[in-house]
């Protein structure tokens, strides 16, 4: 009886909270894809990937980025 008492104050608690108490979390995703067929990832990262990072980069509101180079197979490409 008393554990049924503590679950219901505090499930009153949790819905009393004011969403104004949690922090503001804003995360901004960016995916950039390019395919660059018969290319190396070291090619694509240098010549691809690398000038997207420096644009995207220079964005407002970019805190983060990570990025993948691989290579691409002549069936994976599009068209």
């Amino acid at each position: 009886m008393v554990s049924l008492v503590i679950v219901l104050a505090g499930v009153q608690a949790w819905n009393s909270i004011n969403i104004r108490q949690y922090p503001r979390s804003e995360n901004s995703t960016v995916t950039v894809s390019t395919v660059y067929v018969g290319a190396s990832a070291e090619l694509v990262r240098g010549f691809v990937t690398t000038p997207l990072e420096a644009s995207i980069a220079s964005a407002e509101g970019i805190d983060y980025i990570e990025s993948r180079a691989c290579r691409a197979s002549r069936s994976s490409a599009p068209g």
